[in-house]
């Protein structure tokens, strides 16, 4: 009878776990960078969508003639707009425009939703992503505030810088904390597209 003995030295090298370790390590390395990536693409992403949200919630509160919880008074609803301002890149302004002058008059008093203010929600950017132009049809480099509003009964945009401004189209920038850009454009017949 003859006895075979096994070799039980057979396994991993040193070398080949160093080699299977770094290859884990590069592979790793690889998807966290492109989910890094994937992650800011969705955080502008879901940004220039809060943003057009915002810009349609105030057209569809002026057409239905809702009455604004910060405490208007008067025989008829007020027009619901959206104020951006260049001066505060991560934050925009949803407003009732009590007076009806197609702009944002802020009088820095009360805290947004005050009774007789127009301010109704003041919306931070919180992930790091700023608006960082505002343009007409004339130009992107001049304008430093935009005024979004609609009046009851009509889905039309008044676009303004200042009270004596009256756009036909505008576009709102958006970039990324890391890279990229999306817009969004407003016409004067009240179409809202993300690009």
């Amino acid at each position: 009878m003859e006895y075979r003995f096994k070799n039980f030295n057979s396994g991993f090298t040193f070398i080949e776990l160093v080699i299977v370790l770094s290859i884990f390590a590069i592979l790793t390395g690889i998807t966290m960078f492109n989910f890094t990536d994937f992650n800011s693409n969705v955080s502008l992403r879901n940004l220039v969508h809060e943003v057009a949200m915002q810009i349609n919630q105030a057209q569809n509160e002026a057409i239905s003639g809702r009455y604004n919880s910060a405490g208007f008074v008067g025989d008829e609803a007020p027009s619901y707009g959206v104020y951006f301002n260049i001066a505060t890149p991560n934050q925009f302004i949803y407003f009732a425009d009590l007076n009806k002058d197609g702009i944002y008059n802020n009088s820095s008093v009360f805290d947004c939703g005050y009774l007789g203010e127009e301010c109704l929600n003041e919306i931070n950017i919180n992930t790091g992503d700023t608006v960082t132009g505002l343009c007409s049809e004339l130009s992107c480099d001049s304008i430093l505030e935009l005024n979004i509003t609609f009046t009851r009964p009509f889905p039309d945009a008044v676009m303004k810088e200042t009270a004596t401004d009256d756009f036909s189209n505008a576009k709102i920038t958006v970039s990324g904390a890391k890279r990229g850009t999306k817009s969004i454009k407003i016409s004067s017949l009240g179409q809202i597209s993300v690009h």
